[in-house]
């Protein structure tokens, strides 16, 4: 048995770090999808609040949004969530230049989301201190991933090897030296399970913090949802009571409560109809637990069991057993997929599709296994004759039970890696590029300017000039030069009072310099540059 669950362990963990390695960094599961003031707005004037909204519902917890000046001093502001949209209140003192707003919410699927808008009040900073956002990248998500992967390996041992022993074995065989070893194996994954399970709530907290590994040892705030709580107390007292229960329906009940704290929390919650996805979710949990556990307590009665005509009737009543729990996982599996997913282009371009289609493989190649046992080892083992060919029939058996056990080991641990990604893309509604703008005094004027869209190519500038008081009306002149070309004097029309425009053609990014002039008398013609950066 040692052996076995050290070989399972390390099949566990090269299946993380293979899948963790390809997959890049996690993907939020709730989207920003709208911001007012949207990233990189220049306003005119300071707004009251902000407004972010999500592709789902999001909760917030304390200091879960703040707001930096350019120099990166914090100040203080109320933010409330209500369904997808948070609002933020702004202070009535926000000056002149760039503000960040950095936001770290709940999904609600219950995974930590991070992120930030820029916007500037007048004209943007020339330069702004970038806050740490908190994103959950890094060591702690591969702590969170393992974490979350040994407790769903307990989970699904501990409750497939009780339904074994409890639903399969004949009776006087659970009181035998081999039905004895599956029930040191429940007990030891119900324990086990019991504290992963719980140490679940400790590293998500952490992770909801978004401070790095150092939440590990001061987590701060408790901020996850009751349904995370609830779902990990429920199956962590579902998997220690199967220390003490042996009776139908003592275990039964256990069974079924195991199977349903994890379906309480996760993807199922942020997808509707919700009690329907939740029901399948349990029966899938259900039938890869009683696949997952059941070959695991297979593979341990088997050895000792090889040589006996029992040992073909056990194999003979598993098999019947998976292919019932192979429709059950095919069929809920399919139905979760669609809900879930979504679309046959997420099934491929996402992170969480493709882990999908890896388990399905790995899925695939232990139905093979299975079937080769069912239907090519299992009846050469019962045409054998003679005690050393049973022997030699059943070893072929037993191998076959413990790769399929190993590899859905495989399959667990994906599953886990799904738990912590996004399922579907979203295509962010962006809003069109802010106007750059700028303001350049002119001796006792004042000129605005407006470059809009700001970017490469054909752009329209926009001058408005605030005229002192009895001052002539005269027209100002505008040249351009920028890293690699002197565009010259440009024409201003005129299309009202004081206000200007020109079309201008950016040629490459860089560096522009505005060249704004502004005749104030004849003894005075005042010249001001104003910068843009173009991107």
């Amino acid at each position: 048995m040692i052996r076995l669950l050290g070989a399972s362990l390390v099949g566990l963990l090269l299946s993380i770090l293979v899948v963790l390695g390809g997959a890049g960094p996690a993907a939020a599961h709730a989207t920003l999808v709208e911001a007012d003031p949207v990233d990189g707005a220049v306003l005119a004037e300071a707004p009251d609040e902000a407004t972010l909204r999500f592709t789902e519902n999001v909760a917030l917890s304390s200091g879960g949004v703040r707001l930096y000046d350019a120099d990166g001093t914090e100040r203080s502001v109320q933010a409330e969530a209500i369904d997808e949209v948070v609002t933020v209140a702004l202070p009535d003192d926000l000056g002149r230049g760039s503000h960040v707003l950095t936001w770290r919410v709940t999904s609600a699927d219950g995974h930590p989301v991070a992120g930030s808008i820029t916007f500037a009040i007048g004209e943007a900073s020339a330069t702004v201190v970038r806050p740490d956002v908190g994103d959950d990248a890094g060591a702690l998500r591969h702590v969170v991933a393992v974490t979350t992967a040994a407790a769903y390996l307990a989970l699904f041992a501990a409750l497939g090897a009780m339904a074994f022993w409890r639903f399969l074995l004949p009776g006087d065989q659970r009181r035998a030296p081999a039905g004895q070893r599956v029930l040191r194996l429940v007990r030891i994954a119900g324990v086990v399970g019991a504290v992963a399970w719980l140490l679940v709530l400790w590293v998500r907290t952490a992770a909801l913090s978004g401070t790095g590994l150092s939440a590990l040892v001061s987590p701060g705030e408790w901020s996850l949802s009751s349904a995370e709580v609830s779902a990990s107390v429920l199956t962590a007292a579902a998997l220690l009571a199967l220390r003490w229960v042996t009776e139908t329906w003592p275990v039964g009940i256990a069974l079924g409560l195991g199977a349903l704290g994890p379906s309480l929390a996760g993807h199922t919650r942020a997808f509707d109809p919700q009690l329907p996805v939740i029901a399948t979710d349990i029966v899938h949990v259900a039938a890869g637990s009683a696949w997952f556990g059941g070959a695991f307590a297979l593979a341990l009665v088997l050895p000792q069991l090889a040589g006996r005509r029992a040992a073909a009737d056990l194999v003979a009543r598993f098999s019947t057993l998976a292919a019932g729990v192979l429709v059950a996982l095919l069929a809920t599996g399919g139905l979760l997929a669609w809900r879930i997913v979504g679309s046959w282009s997420d099934l491929v371009e996402t992170t969480y599709g493709r882990v999908l289609l890896a388990k399905v493989t790995v899925v695939a190649v232990v139905v093979a296994i299975a079937a080769w046992n069912r239907f090519v080892l299992l009846p050469r083992s019962r045409a054998a004759v003679g005690h050393d060919a049973e022997r030699s029939a059943m070893w072929g058996i037993g191998r076959a039970v413990r790769a399929e056990a190993l590899l859905l080991v495989g399959v667990l641990a994906l599953s886990a890696v799904l738990v912590d990604r996004a399922p579907r893309s979203v295509e962010t509604v962006t809003a069109p590029a802010a106007p750059l703008t700028r303001t350049v005094p002119l001796g006792d004027a004042e000129a605005h300017l407006t470059l809009e869209p700001g970017r490469v190519g054909v752009n329209t500038l926009s001058v408005h000039v605030e005229y002192p008081e009895g001052a002539p009306l005269t027209k100002p002149t505008l040249r351009i030069s920028g890293p690699d070309a002197d565009l010259g004097e440009q024409r201003l029309e005129i299309v009202g009072h004081g206000a200007w425009t020109s079309r201008i053609v950016l040629p490459t990014a860089g560096t522009w310099e505005f060249w704004l002039g502004l005749r104030v008398d004849k003894f005075d013609n005042p010249v001001e540059v104003a910068t843009f950066e173009i991107p």
